[in-house]
C-alpha cells in the first residue's frame, strides 16, 4: 500500500504521544467501499476488530451497511455508536455471551454445527428477527503464510463439508441457510471459489483491478 503522509499539519501543535487520523483519507477510502457496495450489489461492513475509532464512524456510516463484531462488547459498540446493522461472529459463544449478543445483533454467525445446534433455540426464543449463519471452511486458500491461513489443516475456524453434512444437520436449521450452503460447497468442489464467497478484506490502496473484481462479482451474482 502506498503511504500518504500528512503534509499540511503543524506537528509542533500535536501532543505526544498521540494517534493522528487524517479524516480526508478515511473519506476517500469510505467512498471506494461505497462504490463497491453499490456496483457489486453487496453489503460492506466495517470490521471493528480492525478499526473501532467511534469518533470517526460518521465518515463511514453513509457508505457502509453496518459493522461486524467478534462478541458482545463489539456488538454493543456497533449498535450504540454506528447505529446500523450488526453482524456478530465468534469462534465460540458461551451462553452468557450469546445472551448479551442477541439483543444487539441483526446477524449471528456460528463457527461450527455444535455451536449452531447448541444456541439456535436461544436465538429463536428471543423473538427478534435475526439472520443466522454458519462459517464455512472451503478447505482451500491462497494464503502464503500458513500461520495466517484459516483453512490450514486442522483449523477450527469454520465447518468443512464433512462436518456439516455427516450426519445431516438437524432441524430447526433454517431452510434458507441450507439452500445457501449447498451451492457454495458445489462451487468449492468444482474449484470455482473465486470471489463468489465474498471479497473479505479490501485493500483500498491497491485498487487497479477493482473494476475487474466488480465485473466478476456482478456476473456471478446474476448467474452469468
Amino acid at each position: 500500500m502506498t503511504e500518504t503522509p500528512i503534509t499540511d499539519l503543524d506537528w509542533s501543535r500535536v501532543p505526544s504521544p498521540s494517534f493522528v487520523v487524517d479524516r480526508r483519507l478515511l473519506e476517500r477510502n469510505a467512498q471506494i467501499l461505497g462504490r463497491v457496495r453499490e456496483e457489486a450489489g453487496c453489503k460492506v461492513l466495517l470490521a471493528l476488530k480492525g478499526f473501532a475509532m467511534w469518533s470517526c464512524f460518521d465518515v463511514f456510516r453513509p457508505h457502509l451497511d453496518g459493522c461486524c463484531a467478534s462478541g458482545p462488547v463489539e456488538a454493543r459498540l456497533g449498535r450504540e455508536e454506528f447505529a446500523k446493522e450488526v453482524h456478530t461472529y465468534a469462534p465460540a459463544f458461551s451462553a452468557e455471551d450469546l445472551a448479551e449478543t442477541i439483543p444487539l445483533s441483526d446477524h449471528i454467525v456460528f463457527n461450527s454445527r455444535a455451536q449452531l445446534e447448541c444456541h439456535l433455540p436461544a436465538v429463536r426464543a428471543s423473538g427478534r428477527k435475526i439472520e443466522v449463519g454458519i462459517r464455512c471452511n472451503p478447505e482451500y486458500a491462497e494464503v502464503e503464510v500458513e500461520l495466517y491461513n484459516p483453512c490450514a489443516r486442522g483449523s477450527r475456524l469454520g465447518s468443512t463439508r464433512a462436518a456439516l453434512w455427516s450426519p445431516p444437520l438437524p432441524r430447526p436449521v433454517p431452510d434458507a441457510l441450507m439452500l445457501q450452503l449447498q451451492p457454495l460447497y458445489q462451487a468449492w468442489r468444482a474449484q470455482q471459489v473465486g470471489r463468489h464467497v465474498g471479497l473479505g478484506r479490501i485493500d483500498v490502496g491497491e485498487i487497479d483491478h477493482l473494476d475487474a473484481v466488480l465485473d466478476e462479482g456482478r456476473c456471478r451474482r446474476l448467474g452469468g
